[in-house]
């Protein structure tokens, strides 16, 4: 899997009752057709990939570190809860990165959703889990 290292914007909205559009370039972002009777409807993961160096022996090792919860939720309109995840053995990686802005406003081609902007996203990909 190629991931951008450079920061990137990455977009979440909803269009009509069972269509969720992530918007970005990462591995990940696309159109996600979601049906459910329930109000909570989807949960993507921001899952960042970083490649660490052992000091004494130079050996690489990659490790995926999940940053965010994105909960996606449709109630006569679209909207997304942040839920940050954090592990209790490892809880400096398991963190929403700090410079990473998140904002939530109106969508502009939506009357029925909100929209969630996250800027300065890198080395990342979205993974939807199936509940």
């Amino acid at each position: 899997m190629s991931l951008p290292s450079h920061e990137t914007t990455i977009t979440f909205t909803g269009a009509s009752d069972d269509l969720i559009y992530i918007d970005g370039d990462l591995p990940g972002c696309d159109e996600y057709n979601i049906f459910k009777d329930e109000l909570y409807i989807a949960t993507f993961e921001i899952v960042q990939i970083l490649e660490t160096t052992c000091t004494s022996c130079k050996h690489k090792e990659t490790k995926e570190y999940i940053c965010v919860k994105i909960n996606c939720f449709y109630n006569g309109g679209w909207y997304f809860a942040v839920e940050p995840v954090e592990d209790e053995n490892d809880c400096d990686k398991f963190k929403i990165p700090d410079h990473w802005i998140f904002t939530t406003t109106n969508c502009p081609s939506s009357n029925h959703s909100t929209q969630l902007t996250i800027e300065k996203v890198e080395n990342s990909c979205i993974v939807r889990r199936e509940e």
